[in-house]
């Protein structure tokens, strides 16, 4: 119903197993993201680790999914057996290094805790905005740090975030973000 584009895999989507989990990856009629799982097996991700989307404006948007590396330990050990679960700061720091000139505009997507997407925005200045889970935060307005904007709207569906911007140039020169009950 929201018509969802992407969204970041999380600790949660590990709790019926990795089975059940691709069963409804493959159900989900959106993009499932996360840089920092890794199959031990081969060293692949275990699903893609960013897309880009154009913005009305055409400026193309770079999103990268990052989910916490406390998911080996915040779920079954059996649920994720034959993965690991690298650190997602270095993880993006290592794909913007890719990312940039692909995209004008860069967002995570992050399922790692509201401490941690502090920490990002410090160790990746050039993201415009991380849009954030885990910790169940809730924040009525965006946090700047540098000029990433951080979102995040608590838990269990309780607040919808809207984040409105204006983007000139890759950058955003204005911005309105709430939560909706």
């Amino acid at each position: 119903l929201m018509d969802l584009d992407l969204m970041c895999v999380g600790n949660h989507e590990f709790d019926f197993g990795q089975d059940n989990f691709h069963r409804i990856v493959g159900m989900a009629e959106f993009g499932v993201l996360s840089a920092n799982i890794y199959r031990e097996a081969d060293g692949q991700r275990l699903v893609n680790p960013w897309a880009v989307l154009p913005l009305p404006d055409g400026t193309q948007c770079a999103i990268i999914g990052l989910t916490s590396k406390d998911t080996a330990v915040e779920t079954l050990p059996k649920n994720v057996a034959g993965l690991r679960f690298a650190d997602p700061i270095q993880e993006c720091r290592r794909l913007l290094d890719e990312i940039v000139g692909q995209a004008e505009f860069l967002v995570a997507l992050s399922h790692i805790g509201y401490e941690e997407d502090l920490k990002l925005a410090e160790a990746c200045p050039e993201l415009d905005v991380i849009i954030g889970a885990h910790s169940h935060t809730v924040l009525e307005r965006p946090v700047r740090v540098g000029k990433t904007l951080i979102c995040q709207a608590g838990s269990y569906g309780r607040y919808l975030g809207q984040l409105d911007m204006l983007v000139r140039d890759g950058d955003v020169a204005k911005h309105r973000g709430f939560l909706r009950e």
